[in-house]
């Protein structure tokens, strides 16, 4: 389930609750503009920071190929790779809100610095991205659990998503 918005607003500020944008209803807010991707020449996400805003924009020009270059598939076989793809293209042709991703230590990355390579537990899972899809005041969250692999960071699904 996502943190509600109105308890992340009061992690991330001093600010009078009163004072924020109604977090809690996305469907009042404009989207965010999505940021640029980085060139592919540049290689893979060196930090989960990265990884996120590589996401966001190949998700915002709905290019599944770039999507896909931030899939962790080592150890899929190519029947394995193909519902993956198709997931991948799904998500591909839908509106994206917003990108977060969560430290497996504790709390949103802002905490920890999204730019600083994660800490990765022993099966190299380094936290969870959470993609909100959706307009208006429809939306569907989709849980990537975030790998570090020969100091790269790839996202692999999760299990679940969560509708609202």
């Amino acid at each position: 389930m996502p943190i509600p918005g109105e308890l992340l607003a009061r992690l991330a500020t001093d600010r009078d609750p009163a004072t924020l944008p109604d977090l809690d209803n996305p469907g009042a807010m404009p989207l965010p503009a999505a940021p640029g991707r980085r060139s592919p020449a540049a290689g893979c996400a060196r930090s989960p920071g990265q990884l996120a805003r590589d996401l966001h924009g190949a998700l915002a020009l709905g290019d599944v190929n770039r999507v896909s270059e931030s899939y962790h598939w080592v150890g899929h076989t190519h029947a394995q790779a193909q519902p993956v793809l198709a997931r991948l293209e799904r998500l591909g042709s839908r509106p994206v809100r917003q990108v977060e991703f969560f430290d497996v230590t504790i709390g949103p990355a802002s905490f920890v610095d999204a730019q600083a390579p994660a800490l990765a537990r022993p099966d190299g899972t380094a936290g969870l991205l959470q993609l909100e899809f959706g307009q208006g005041t429809a939306y569907e969250v989709v849980d990537f659990d975030v790998q570090r692999y020969a100091g790269c960071y790839f996202v692999r699904f999760r299990d679940r998503s969560h509708r609202a």
